[in-house]
């Protein structure tokens, strides 16, 4: 009976679509600190709720608390940058992230190469079954693949919050946080460059993606190795 009504409920939805892709860089938004942005966090509703089996949950990292990667991308954008976000979606023990391909994972992963979650955004009970994540995942390729990837307009933070709003029937995250402390990160991180400078915006963005992706996999790689150690023991 669930299953059909997770079925019903889903085929009555108004089509959810990807958000369109930014090509400008936003002005005078961005580097808020760690700090600032749980103070303003821990007011967001939907992070104060318990988790339920099937909720669908939008989690946030921190992947530079290693305390290199923030000052790497000072560097290079020519701007403090205090910390960096990583957000991903997770129904139970099924968890995605993005760097260019959707990536299956697990909640116990992402939390040995980033840290526990800052935050832990309940969006509610997921209005599909396995089955049907799978299908909402297959169909998002299509927007959400190497082609399409972006450091700073459709990256990690822009497709967990799609999928997390895809999942759960049109909840989502307060979008004043989400905008100001989350997704404006990278959107704005070449914000304190000139308007000549932006012009070698695409050798930019290569440059930082490299430097952002070659640290996140090499934490995800030993991750995935301390995970797969400790189930042999397991066994």
């Amino acid at each position: 009976m669930r299953c059909l009504l997770l079925v019903t409920t889903a085929c009555a939805l108004a089509p959810i679509t990807t958000p369109p892709k930014r090509t400008e860089f936003r002005e005078g938004i961005g580097g808020a600190t760690k700090e600032q942005a749980v103070a303003v966090g821990e007011t967001v509703e939907c992070a104060k709720k318990p988790i339920g089996p099937r909720d669908v949950i939008v989690r946030c990292y921190d992947i530079s608390s290693d305390g290199k990667l923030a000052p790497a991308l000072s560097l290079a954008t020519s701007k403090r940058v205090h910390w960096f976000p990583k957000l991903t979606c997770s129904v139970g023990d099924r968890a995605w992230a993005y760097d260019g391909e959707i990536e299956p994972t697990s909640n116990s992963v992402v939390a040995r190469a980033a840290g526990e979650p800052v935050f832990s955004f309940n969006l509610g009970e997921s209005v599909y079954d396995d089955a049907g994540i799978d299908e909402v995942l297959r169909k998002m390729e299509a927007d959400y693949n190497e082609e399409e990837y972006d450091f700073f307009f459709r990256n990690c933070n822009h497709f967990a919050d799609d999928l997390g709003r895809r999942l759960s029937g049109g909840n989502e995250v307060d979008r004043k946080f989400m905008e100001d402390f989350v997704i404006f990160e990278s959107e704005s991180l070449l914000c304190n460059m000139a308007s000549f400078q932006r012009s070698m915006t695409m050798a930019v963005t290569r440059q930082i993606q490299k430097i952002v992706i070659v640290s996140w996999r090499r934490s995800w790689k030993k991750a995935l190795a301390e995970e797969a150690e400790a189930s042999k023991v397991t066994t």
